[in-house]
């Protein structure tokens, strides 16, 4: 049998398609190796010799560390800091958290990121002597990124910091029960919702096989502690299987909805959520659909990812409709530019025509005032147009007439622009994204 999401090689064939198989003898015995007696055995064996007198692991993502603490090998370049993420890929980053953020906060709901500590981040005295702490750290300008840029974020190593006891498994890369529930306490503390579990917490006994030890010792029998609590929510889609893509829960004693994408760290984290909410969707996909927020009425969202994982915030892409921005805002161009450059140039013909109409409509008004009242009303209806004809009347347009109708039209000009200002602004500004 397989172990430790082994595949074994499939079943040798002799002809494909009516060819001869040029791969047959190296199937063959690809088969046979997957499946001799005591495979799983020998390969075990030889794993705790070199273990025993080397020092050295025969699985490749297994480093060998303390006092029988394994960790996971990939991790090792978050832990020395020798392969650093560059300034633009955590910028990317942190810009995917800000835009999910702003499309979740536009429609009503609260957003928060964590990243769960690597296992060698919160316990590096059972790391092997050899390696040395970095002094580089992704998590550290990511989340200064994410201050920058106003990301709701939730450090878990600083919550992890303050127990003194180890949170970890010793033969596995993930947080035990116990862990997970002081970390569902922090999250569900920061989206403002009460809740005990890490010291309502019971240990389980000696129940759990480490995923870093299953991978080393295949046929190994060895098993850790862990921790139990019932939580009192129900599956409403799927089974109750924690390793399913996508599990839907409701819980009676829970209010509001939550939307919460995980990890593998969030197999043993989403029960304790779940409780607290009236409904809510855990889903492993890498691509963010937040677009479900909608149609789940979600009031929560949350992104949960190892901190080993946290390029997939690059490398995969998140999914919801792309938001709208101003085309020159982009460009930095300020509001006053943009008005005269953008806004102002669309309108100009309109403006041109405005403009005539309202020298049309003054001169309108002068007719009714001067059949009402004639040449010469009273001061407060006398007009520029009664000035204008009666000096005509004497001759005396030459000079006073051309410095009327100078003073005239600057007047026009300016009462319509006060009069439009607003008209252009609101209807100009916010056509062009």
């Amino acid at each position: 049998d397989a172990a430790a999401n082994e595949i074994l090689p499939a079943a040798p064939v002799i002809a494909a398609d009516g060819d001869f198989n040029p791969d047959f003898l190296a199937e063959t015995a690809a088969y046979v190796n997957g499946r001799f007696s005591f495979r799983l055995e020998g390969i075990t064996a030889w794993a705790k010799l070199n273990a025993a007198l080397f020092r050295t692991s025969t699985a490749e993502n297994v480093l060998l560390g303390r006092d029988g603490w394994l960790f996971y090998a990939p991790t090792i370049h978050d832990y020395t800091g020798d392969a650093p993420m560059t300034a633009r890929e955590l910028y990317c980053a942190a810009r995917t958290l800000y835009l999910l953020q702003e499309y979740a906060e536009n429609r009503g709901g609260d957003f928060l990121f964590t990243a769960a500590p690597n296992k060698n981040t919160l316990y590096p005295e059972y790391m092997p002597a050899r390696t040395r702490l970095g002094s580089v750290s992704d998590m550290d300008a990511l989340y200064a990124l994410l201050d920058e840029m106003g990301v709701s974020y939730l450090d878990l190593r600083d919550v992890f910091s303050q127990e003194a006891e180890p949170l970890y498994f010793k033969t596995d890369s993930h947080w035990n029960a116990k862990g997970a529930a002081l970390a569902a306490d922090a999250l569900l503390a920061a989206l403002s919702r009460e809740s005990n579990y890490f010291s309502g917490t019971v240990s389980a006994g000696n129940t759990h096989r480490g995923d870093l030890y299953e991978m080393l010792y295949p046929a190994g029998k060895e098993l850790e502690e862990d921790f139990a609590y019932a939580p009192g929510f129900s599956f409403t889609a799927n089974t109750d299987n924690p390793d399913r893509v996508t599990i839907t829960t409701e819980s009676g004693v829970g209010t509001g909805a939550l939307l919460c994408y995980r990890d593998s760290f969030g197999r043993s984290l989403y029960p304790y959520l779940a409780e607290r909410f009236e409904t809510a969707a855990f889903s492993r996909e890498n691509s963010y659909d937040l677009v479900r927020i909608g149609a789940l009425g979600a009031t929560d969202a949350v992104v949960e990812l190892g901190q080993r994982n946290v390029r997939y915030l690059i490398e995969y892409t998140a999914v919801f409709p792309a938001p709208e921005r101003p085309a020159a805002a982009l460009d930095g161009a300020g509001e006053v530019r943009t008005y005269l450059r953008i806004s102002l140039p669309c309108v100009q013909a309109n403006i041109g025509l405005m403009l005539l109409v309202l020298l049309m409509y003054a001169f309108q008004l002068y007719k009714e005032s001067y059949l009402l009242f004639g040449a010469y009303p009273c001061r407060n209806m006398y007009m520029i147009q009664h000035y204008i004809s009666n000096h005509f009347n004497k001759l005396k347009f030459l000079v006073k007439n051309t410095k009327i109708s100078i003073i005239a039209f600057f007047n026009l000009t300016f009462s319509f622009e006060m009069e439009n200002i607003c008209w252009i602004r609101c209807n100009c500004r916010n056509s062009y994204f």
